[in-house]
């Protein structure tokens, strides 16, 4: 009897603190039918089994509608990648009003084992969704057996912008004991080769800002792009170029063309070579990387039109080229708190500087600080700036070769192909080899005159083509059979190479390597 009452109170224990709740104190919203997004990760080595929910819903009290939840393994970001599901839904009958709780019962309860990490998107259909941005708030949230971490919000499920850090609203109910689901992954692994780029970027809330009283100046390498260091920075006095000089009429979320050199002017910290760029308050580094036009950033929710801010003044010398803009004191969105940020630029040179003085550290939005040529740009990651020596970049893009999924390795009722497409194949090439294998090794090809290059799969499968499509080749990576189901779980990696490349000279030929791919079967 009483081994009996030990383990009932054991087991009551594991889900003592069931439900884990961030808060209902909202503060921002989605438009109807949008989604929010966040982490989930199980510390239960029991696992554990989700039941029902609490969100909060910004619909008028009363609104029917019903909810469908998506997993995405390991995180939410990007929100553009494929998701799987629904895997559940939730039947809203009448809403709560907003700020209150309004509970949700799943459809089929979600299972999560020991370990198990997804990002999870919860679509509001015929509701929308009542959040609280998160800028100032605790990136997770965490019982015994369940770890929440912050993500994002938009106003069209798995598109469009997401909004971040955005705090889901809920309280999740859980239950003792749970698998992970059996879904199929594919993740990438290392990266193909040979990269160039010409833009580069850090974001960073503004708690986190690192670059005040810095500045980073850009010098031509010759080369088409810029040598960028780091050095202790200095504000010049606003008409410094032009004493005539006056603030320019921002109002909020707009740009404004100045001067005689082409230049435009964002309310938003933004100052472009030319017109076209967004104009939106919430910083995304798709937008910078895919604006038309060349542009320096640190770009966040500045408000100039507020009462009280501090001005935005534009100077140039158009015979010299020299162009200045200070962001004097302006404050950030909703707030008094002032920063201040110059752009020093010159056009007959082709250097600039982005100079930080005192930066804000209450503001809704990150700040994303960088440059970006004009057009389509590749993403070169996020640099750390504050620990930067030099960064060199190039004049225009030089994408290394790459390696995608389409779809997922998901064993069925009927057999199935998993193909897999290599991107970015030079013109030159002369062949194209498949590798599949067991591991992913990483192994460096330094020694074998691929600088550069990794040996991301071991090579115990080859396949070739002669000759190769380019830009894109698509093939087949495995063949999956149909069940019976002990396939699932099955691991193996994947990777390209071409053979045809000025990049190095392998065998004479030149070869470059992609990305590789470790891919897991599944059911899901």
């Amino acid at each position: 009897m009483r081994f009996l009452l030990s383990l009932t109170v054991a087991a009551a224990a594991v889900t003592a603190q069931s439900p884990l709740t961030t808060t209902f104190a909202n503060n921002n919203g989605g438009l109807t039918g949008g989604a929010v997004y966040f982490d989930l990760e199980c510390l239960d080595p029991a696992g554990i089994t989700i039941t029902d929910l609490d969100l909060n819903f910004g619909s008028t009290a009363g609104t029917a509608g019903s909810i469908d939840v998506y997993l995405k393994p390991n995180t939410w970001a990007p929100h553009t990648d494929p998701w799987i599901g629904p895997i559940a839904t939730g039947a809203v009958a009448a809403s709560s009003a907003p700020g209150t709780p309004t509970n949700v019962v799943l459809s089929t309860p979600l299972s999560l084992g020991a370990g198990c990490k997804f990002g999870v998107a919860i679509v509001a259909n015929g509701l929308s969704h009542a959040y609280t941005t998160a800028t100032t708030l605790p990136a997770t949230y965490a019982t015994a057996e369940l770890e929440l971490t912050v993500g994002g919000g938009s106003n069209a499920p798995f598109s469009g912008a997401a909004f971040s850090p955005r705090l889901v609203n809920t309280s999740i109910y859980y239950t003792s004991g749970g698998t992970c689901p059996d879904i199929a992954l594919v993740s990438e692994e290392g990266a193909g080769c040979v990269a160039q780029y010409a833009s580069f970027y850090e974001e960073m809330a503004p708690t986190a800002f690192d670059l005040s009283g810095m500045e980073l100046v850009g010098t031509p390498n010759g080369a088409g792009g810029f040598d960028v260091t780091l050095q202790p920075g200095t504000i010049d006095p606003v008409g410094t170029i032009d004493p005539t000089a006056v603030p320019l009429v921002l109002g909020d979320d707009v740009s404004l063309a100045v001067g005689t050199l082409g230049m435009e002017v964002f309310s938003n910290g933004q100052v472009a070579f030319g017109p076209g760029n967004s104009t939106n308050w919430s910083p995304s580094v798709g937008a910078m990387l895919g604006n038309p036009s060349t542009a320096l950033y640190c770009w966040s929710d500045y408000s100039p039109n507020l009462a009280g801010s501090g001005p935005v003044v534009y100077e140039e010398d158009a015979l010299s080229g020299q162009v200045q803009v200070t962001y004097d004191g302006v404050y950030m969105f909703g707030t008094s708190d002032p920063t201040t940020v110059q752009y020093r630029i010159d056009n007959a040179g082709g250097g600039w500087v982005i100079s930080f003085g005192t930066m804000a550290t209450t503001g809704p939005e990150n700040f994303l600080v960088g440059y970006s040529v004009g057009g389509p740009s590749g993403d070169p990651g996020p640099t750390d700036l504050s620990t930067l020596g030099v960064l060199s970049t190039a004049g225009s893009d030089t994408l290394p070769l790459s390696l995608t999924a389409i779809g997922r390795p998901v064993q069925g009722a009927a057999a199935v192909n998993f193909d897999v497409t290599t991107g970015n194949i030079p013109a030159s090439a002369l062949s194209h080899m498949g590798i599949v294998g067991l591991t992913s090794p990483g192994l460096p090809l330094d020694s074998i005159g691929m600088p550069g290059c990794f040996l991301n799969a071991s090579a115990d499968v080859l396949t070739f083509s002669f000759p190769v499509s380019t830009p894109d080749f698509t093939w087949t990576a495995l063949s999956i059979p149909a069940g019976p189901v002990f396939f699932s779980g099955f691991q193996f990696s994947v990777q390209s190479a071409i053979f045809g490349t000025s990049a190095n000279s392998f065998l004479g030929l030149g070869a470059l390597t992609s990305n590789g791919l470790t891919c897991t079967i599944g059911t899901l």
